[in-house]
């Protein structure tokens, strides 16, 4: 049986740029979601580089655009956030888990057509 992928292109091609030791604890990271993305910041990474855990940030909207496309946000870190673990999946060639897949790099973005 093959696992299918589906959701945003944009999201599906920045997963693949994360590979198992280009991370450290304190970077920003984008969780990819279909077609959203939340904002992250590495918490522990496994001593094998192959599990990492992210606790989601606190994404401010700082544009006026209403519902649209263009969307533009400042992130400041939530010590309550959300903490989701990412495992490096070789097949996949992406880190990957029930919340989604992961990015580097700190962008969230909500995709109001669904």
């Amino acid at each position: 049986m093959t696992t299918q992928w589906y959701g945003s292109l944009t999201n599906r091609l920045n997963e693949n740029v994360l590979v198992p030791g280009a991370l450290k604890v304190g970077d920003g990271v984008t969780i990819t979601a279909y077609s959203d993305r939340r904002a992250a910041t590495v918490v522990s990474i496994s001593p094998s580089g192959k599990t990492v855990k992210v606790q989601e940030d606190i994404a401010i909207r700082t544009d006026t655009n209403g519902m649209s496309e263009s969307q533009d946000y400042r992130y400041e870190r939530d010590p309550n956030g959300y903490v989701a673990s990412f495992r490096w999946a070789p097949k996949r060639m992406r880190f990957h888990s029930k919340s989604g897949g992961l990015a580097r790099g700190r962008d969230h973005h909500y995709d109001y057509s669904f």
